[in-house]
């Protein structure tokens, strides 16, 4: 996930263009951010186990984030952008609404496999992460569930086929994720 995270760099010149470097750093950051952060858990991670997880400097580490809180949101928003690209090409698929949201689910599911320190780092962690930590995990949900209506919906309406657009509500409306509506007391 972080494909510049194992990148040597040697001290003094080394001969890359420092928005090379600055982009090798800052992988190295994110990808250690996960790893403790799945492992030891967002409230019991330091600036420390983040230094010494990427072997960066505390210098460097400044130089990129102000503290652990936007270091770690920088993570989630990269894997944010991960789960949503997968999801959305899962959902891009075709098919009933049914089978598109069980091809995201799945793909869902194997970023979580592949991935298990950036999931856990995001989707879990992310409860202990204050406020703003949740806020990211909320937006996420929200745009993921927003975002598969939309794939959903959008080959039908761009066709104009209101028959298939009728389908797709009932559909979506029958989906076990979706959960009833309850109704105001009257």
């Amino acid at each position: 996930m972080w494909s510049q995270a194992n990148v040597k760099l040697s001290g003094g010149p080394h001969g890359m263009p420092p928005a090379k470097v600055r982009a090798v750093q800052r992988d190295r950051l994110l990808k250690a951010t996960t790893e403790v952060v799945a492992r030891e858990g967002y409230a019991a991670t330091t600036v420390r186990d983040l230094l010494a997880q990427s072997g960066l400097s505390r210098r460097t580490y400044y130089d990129l984030y102000v503290d652990k809180e936007d270091c770690y949101l920088d993570a989630f928003g990269e894997i944010a952008a991960v789960i949503e690209q997968r999801v959305g090409n899962a959902l891009a698929t075709g098919g009933s609404a049914r089978r598109s949201v069980r091809l995201a689910v799945e793909e869902l599911a194997d970023f979580c496999i592949e991935e298990p320190d950036a999931a856990c780092a995001a989707l879990v962690e992310s409860l202990a992460a204050g406020q703003a930590g949740r806020e990211a995990r909320n937006e996420l949900i929200a745009r993921a569930t927003v975002g598969g209506i939309f794939e959903l919906l959008y080959g039908p309406l761009a066709r104009r086929d209101v028959e298939r657009l009728r389908d797709l509500r009932g559909q979506i409306g029958e989906l076990p994720l979706v959960g009833p509506v309850p109704h105001p007391p009257a």
